[in-house]
């Protein structure tokens, strides 16, 4: 589909600040992370502190919860644009 300068650079704009904001997202979850993790009782799980054992799980349900929200804002902003993909 063929679209005018200006919404390409809309659509453009749009995708920059969703992937800055997803970006500011991964990297506030591994500041703050091991910050917490600090925080918590140091009991052993297997030989590890629980409070990084628990974060590193953690970590990955964020980053996956993460790429959802952006696949999902940059399919809306697609759709928007009239750009997507699929119909």
């Amino acid at each position: 589909m063929i679209i005018d300068d200006e919404q390409r650079r809309m659509h453009s704009l749009r995708s920059m600040r969703t992937m800055l904001l997803a970006l500011a997202c991964v990297f506030g979850v591994l500041i703050t992370a091991p910050i917490w993790a600090l925080s918590l009782p140091s009991l052993l799980f297997l030989r590890f502190d629980v409070g990084f054992f628990v974060i590193a799980h953690g970590i990955v349900a964020a980053f996956i919860a993460i790429v959802y929200w952006f696949i999902t804002a940059q399919d809306n902003a697609d759709r928007t644009f009239n750009v997507a993909s699929h119909s």
